[in-house]
């Protein structure tokens, strides 16, 4: 089976003050962070427990996530590999 995932989802109805107050609200961990020289949030556990997810912004009103998931079974910060994943994206937004 499917030990782990990484993908990435375009959000073009908000920004990244409004995911920080929908993440808050659902108490997930959030950090602020760059991804080049880019502003971008963090948010361990996005979709349960061995997940991470990185927020990009793209201008004001949008930001592109990259995420990455896995079954406990992979031995890696699912954080960390997010960041990777993130770092590929980012050259390709506008």
């Amino acid at each position: 089976g499917v030990n782990a995932v990484a993908w990435t989802l375009i959000n073009s109805k908000a920004n990244l003050n409004t995911l920080r107050e929908q993440s808050q609200a659902e108490g997930e961990a959030i950090e602020d962070v760059m991804v080049k020289d880019r502003k971008a949030l963090q948010i361990k556990d996005v979709i349960g427990p061995g997940s991470c997810g990185i927020a990009i912004a793209v201008g004001d009103t949008a930001f592109v996530s990259a995420n990455f998931f896995h079954n406990n079974r992979v031995p890696t910060d699912p954080c960390e590999r997010a960041m990777e994943v993130a770092v590929l994206v980012e050259p390709r937004l506008p």
